[in-house]
């Protein structure tokens, strides 16, 4: 027989489904030449200090250090983990060979080489290698396993890191316990948890010797756009620029003479009350419009870290959380392996990628431009040099199914993140406006001609149709625009601006009339019907919740809801009144 060990039981059954093994048995499943068995993660460790010499069982400072002339492991002390330790023993020594099936990685190496080592196996080991768990990925690895010699240093490597380990926590958890810990607490010392503390309570103690300042901004508002008056830098930010500068000389920038322009930080709340009379009730005049053109290139895939720090800034899951939704969209077969440490793909994955894309289903509005036609391969996506055990988190093209709400939002991301790379370079282009009101300047920057996908009703899709098919047939040469005059010229925004304006002036109650008015009754819409303001944000295209807020508005209706909707003016019998 031949036995394979997984890391888990999930795996194993997938595994198993695969190779045709079909009747279980207790602790492993058997069919067609195969014994499909599985630990728990881990079975072995390495001893204690006392299972080396009776006399480090006692902690004192004359045993330090205690470094074993030979490392050796153990068992876990659980009956569980023990009983299928048995199973797998027994299954190893009768097996003609072994195929390691655990997680390709440095730590699923040393898993499954210490319980071999343990049950006393000595067939041929073959290493089972792959990135997925889906079908086609198995039954590929299967027919390309690897000589476990290949993996010597991975092992290699994990046993170091695992001896690294004890040889510190061990030894210097003693030394603080004893130094420190004055016979009433354990002072627990760790390769990784200590440098972490440290980050804690270096951080902790900036926050406790934090000295708060307070400062206000003077902002204006022209044609639905926030302005900030324009703040002139103080001596100590110039200071800190030239000591920068000084250390890494590349990044001086040439100074413009009126780089530093603008009013002194305002520090006091009068001074801002004053500045803010002083303009209440002046014009406010566009004195300069500059453009710079730019290209922004589509994120990098993810690594587990940069996942988690995604997950963390959208949906505030911890790291541990993003780690567990990740590894069970890996064990559903959606997700690549997820403890890698690389944002590229091999270039063997380049043919597979067209099939990926197939298999998103839910994503066709995103994947269908991409279609029928070669695949863009940047070397900021492919590149085998930057892949070492394993390549970037990316979908399988196997359709999820009954994923839970927290997987399919992390889900969400890897998929949009992997069609992502195969689209061009955005084209923009960032416009700064600085206005002047009473020789007191302000400033806003944003981008333009971003492409953004916005949402509409079948209604409106159905106009639009109706539209073009009009105007395919009533211009001759329509060109790439979709409103033309009747020579196939672009419709300028003016004329736009005007229809727009006119069809709104109908509407007596409104007291603004421009384009701008749909973009607030949308906005409006949207907050009254529990969109969460971020999304408005996003369709709306801004950069920052500071510009959506000027959109935002609640309706007369809305506030007299929220109001009647308290219990004290219920009881009170409150009226809100105009």
């Amino acid at each position: 027989m031949i036995v394979c060990i997984a890391e888990k039981p999930s795996v194993a059954r997938d595994i198993a489904d695969v190779l045709g093994a079909k009747k279980r048995k207790e602790g492993y499943i058997e069919g067609n030449g195969y014994q499909v068995t599985w630990t728990f993660g881990h079975l072995c460790t390495l001893k204690e200090p006392h299972e080396y010499t009776p006399s480090w069982k006692s902690w004192s400072l004359s045993s330090l250090p205690m470094i074993p002339p030979r490392f050796g492991i153990k068992l876990i002390n659980d009956s569980g983990i023990e009983k299928q330790f048995h199973i797998i023993e027994k299954l190893m020594q009768e097996a003609e060979m072994i195929i390691n099936c655990g997680d390709a990685g440095q730590e699923g190496e040393l898993i499954q080489r210490w319980v071999m080592q343990k049950a006393g196996a000595k067939c041929p080991v073959k290493r089972l290698w792959i990135s997925s768990l889906t079908e086609e990925a198995i039954r590929d690895g299967f027919a390309n396993l690897k000589d476990q010699a290949e993996f010597q240093p991975l092992y290699e490597a994990g046993l170091s890191r695992a001896i690294g380990d004890w040889t510190l926590g061990m030894n210097a958890t003693r030394l603080y316990t004893l130094k420190y810990g004055q016979n009433k607490q354990l002072l627990s010392i760790g390769r990784v948890q200590t440098p972490t503390l440290a980050l804690i309570v270096k951080r902790q103690q900036e926050i406790e010797h934090f000295v708060p300042k307070q400062y206000w901004e003077l902002k204006t508002v022209y044609r639905d756009t926030v302005f900030s008056a324009i703040v002139r830098k103080s001596d100590e930010e110039l200071a800190e620029e030239a000591e920068k500068e000084k250390e890494n000389p590349s990044s001086k920038k040439k100074i413009q003479p009126d780089a530093n322009r603008g009013i002194p930080q305002i520090t006091d709340e009068q001074t801002g009350k004053e500045l803010l009379e002083r303009i209440r009730n002046v014009d406010f005049t566009v004195t300069e419009v500059s453009s710079k053109k730019g290209t922004e290139a589509p994120p990098r895939l993810f690594d587990l870290t940069s996942l988690q720090v995604e997950c963390n800034k959208k949906f505030s899951y911890s790291a541990d959380m993003t780690l567990q939704l990740i590894q069970s969209l890996y064990e559903n077969q959606v997700a690549t392996y997820p403890r890698v440490d690389t944002t590229f793909l091999s270039d063997d994955i380049y043919p597979k990628c067209p099939k990926i894309l197939e298999g998103l289903k839910d994503y066709a509005v995103y994947t269908t431009t991409l279609s029928g036609k070669p695949l863009i391969k940047s070397k900021k996506v492919f590149d085998n040099s930057k892949v070492t055990d394993h390549h970037a988190i990316i979908p399988t093209g196997v359709q999820p199914q009954g994923l839970s709400d927290m997987e399919k939002r992390v889900f969400d991301l890897i998929a949009r993140r992997f069609i992502a790379v195969f689209y061009p370079d955005c084209k923009f282009s960032t416009t700064t406006v600085i206005g002047e009101a009473d020789q007191i300047e302000f400033k806003v920057t944003g981008k333009r001609n971003k492409q953004r996908l916005i949402p509409f009703a079948e209604g409106l899709k159905n106009l639009m149709l109706a539209y073009t098919e009009v105007r395919d047939r009533e211009v001759e040469a329509a060109g790439e625009w979709f409103f033309v005059r009747k020579n196939g010229n672009q419709l300028s925004t003016g004329i736009v601006y005007n229809i727009v304006k006119k069809q709104l002036s109908e509407i007596p109650m409104l007291a603004k009339r421009s384009p701008h008015v749909l973009r607030h009754s949308f906005a409006t819409s949207m907050l009254n019907n529990g969109a969460e303001l971020n999304a408005v944000k996003d369709l709306l295209g801004h950069s920052s919740l500071a510009s959506t807020s000027v959109y935002t508005h609640t309706t007369f209706e809305e506030l007299k809801k929220v109001y009647h909707a308290h219990p004290r003016a219920k009881k009170e019998g409150g009226y809100y009144g105009r």
